[in-house]
């Protein structure tokens, strides 16, 4: 995983279930920049609605379902990839885990050790300055 994003939005969604799974989506920055038609929403949706029913999907089922090209699609998979929500095994798309509760448990996990190794480097640099740490 490379790259985990996460915004706070104030604002609760609905409880609709798509309005919650694209308050989902935002808060972790997934159909965030260039995305302005939020595909990778739009395959999270998918790959979710799919999972329920134990349906992997590759590449071109997305594609074909979403009616977006295949090099769309397989940009917005590897960013989710990316982000630590998908993965890809044998050309099959899943969650990263079985329940989007898990992987919200796993990213906490995933920052967690990269803050890690960001405050051992900080703590190096301050002994190296000089500075003073404050607590």
């Amino acid at each position: 995983m490379n790259r985990i994003m996460i915004k706070r939005i104030n604002s609760e969604p609905s409880k609709n279930l798509d309005d919650e799974i694209y308050w989902f989506s935002d808060q972790l920055c997934l159909s965030s920049g260039r995305d302005i038609n939020n595909i990778a929403t739009k395959v999270l949706k998918l790959v979710l609605e799919n999972s329920s029913k134990s349906v992997p999907l590759t590449s071109l089922d997305v594609s074909n379902k979403l009616g977006i090209s295949l090099p769309t699609v397989n940009h917005h998979i590897r960013n989710l990839i990316d982000s630590g929500i998908l993965v890809r095994e044998k050309n099959r798309i899943y969650l990263r885990r079985k329940t989007l509760v898990s992987i919200i448990n796993e990213l906490r996990k995933d920052i967690d050790r990269v803050l890690s190794d960001i405050e051992e480097i900080a703590n190096d640099i301050d002994d190296k300055l000089g500075l003073n740490r404050v607590e």
